[in-house]
């Protein structure tokens, strides 16, 4: 779906793309499987290895392209967006004079916002992870080789991480799964919510109920609220809640979702925010949209075998409304925070991953926070 996306919003503001050039496939970043959360703790180790991989090898430059094309490259925002509101296809000015060199593209077809650097509301929130100048090759050598990310610099709280593709016209995004949570102190008391909804995309039938998945860190007395939006033209959405003011609890989330009259018969997007008890605030997007189907599931039993397959089949929801499905830090029954420190011992994550090949990086693992030296 990223791929379609990013596709669409290339022919959208690349009209006049040279025909020679053709619009042949793009090699896109393949991301590992990623945990829903990754924990950086700066006073321990600011840098952390993030791993990928690529659809297929294509170094293969024709006279037509960029020079520096067939490249790919990561890049860390410190907000979540939803499916609905892509990010600019291009990411400098210097960029589109390139393509515009080899009459890829008509620089009076590049408005502003379709450059990510100028007029957008992400110049400020964006980070190089690999820089515009160190684009990789798409070669299997060159992905079998870490990026190694040193978030020394970087304001605290969630960084969502996305990999572009730079072979113009069609570059495209694809992003990472999960976040990356950057403290200088993990424990601090001050530290912003983070959040990621680790649910993929779901198709379910008007009668049935969605289970939302995620992570969250949060300090005491967070809550959660979470949200659903039509996929309708254009990049606004209105958002209303289906849960509010949830206390955070734990390090993990489930969230039933019964869908509403208005998205049967079409996509629709969830986020859920996260605000702390100081009014600090994060918003996490799920990354697919939920598909609901009219009529009713019937099972896996009495499955007919549409098209579509059955989504009944895959139902994993107890079809009753419900919070933060955690354990709490304590047995009162009160409702506390989620810290970073808390995700040592948690047993309900179910996040798994790879101890980075290098061994003096983090372990980027729900669950597991390097401690201090």
């Amino acid at each position: 779906m990223w791929a379609a996306i990013g596709l669409a919003a290339a022919l959208a503001t690349s009209r006049s793309a040279g025909a020679a050039d053709g619009i042949r496939p793009r090699s896109l970043v393949v991301w590992t499987d990623a945990p829903c959360m990754t924990i950086v703790e700066r006073d321990a180790d600011p840098v952390v290895a993030i791993d990928y991989s690529i659809s297929f090898e294509d170094t293969d430059h024709t006279g037509d392209e960029v020079d520096t094309g067939r490249r790919h490259q990561m890049i860390g925002f410190c907000r979540q967006h939803s499916p609905q509101s892509p990010l600019p296809t291009w990411l400098t000015q210097a960029d589109v004079d390139d393509a515009a060199s080899v009459a890829l593209v008509d620089p009076a077809d590049v408005d502003p916002e379709d450059i990510l650097d100028l007029g957008t509301t992400w110049q400020d929130c964006t980070t190089r992870i690999i820089a515009d100048d160190e684009r990789r090759p798409i070669t299997e050598a060159a992905a079998a080789q870490d990026v190694l990310w040193d978030t020394t610099g970087l304001a605290r709280g969630g960084w969502a991480v996305e990999g572009y593709t730079w072979d113009p016209v069609f570059n495209q995004w694809v992003p990472r799964g999960g976040v990356v949570a950057v403290f200088d102190d993990a424990g601090a008391d001050d530290n912003p919510p983070v959040a990621a909804i680790s649910t993929g995309e779901l198709t379910i039938y008007e009668d049935e109920v969605a289970l939302v998945e995620g992570c969250v860190v949060a300090t005491d007395g967070a809550t959660f609220t979470a949200s659903w939006a039509e996929t309708v033209p254009g990049p606004d959405q209105v958002w209303t809640a289906f849960l509010e003011d949830e206390a955070v609890v734990g390090t993990t989330f489930a969230i039933d979702f019964s869908p509403p009259e208005q998205i049967v018969g079409g996509p629709a997007n969830i986020r859920v925010e996260v605000v702390d008890a100081g009014g600090q605030s994060y918003v996490a997007y799920m990354r697919e949209a939920v598909i609901v189907l009219p009529g009713s599931g019937t099972g896996c039993a009495d499955s007919g075998g549409g098209f579509l397959g059955d989504p009944g089949c895959d139902a994993t929801s107890s079809g009753t409304s419900s919070a933060i499905d955690t354990t709490s830090t304590a047995d009162t029954g009160e409702s506390s925070g989620a810290t970073a420190e808390d995700l040592q011992n948690d047993p309900t994550c179910g996040c798994t991953h790879e101890t980075p090949r290098a061994p003096w990086l983090l372990v980027p693992l729900l669950g597991l926070v390097r401690r201090r030296r």
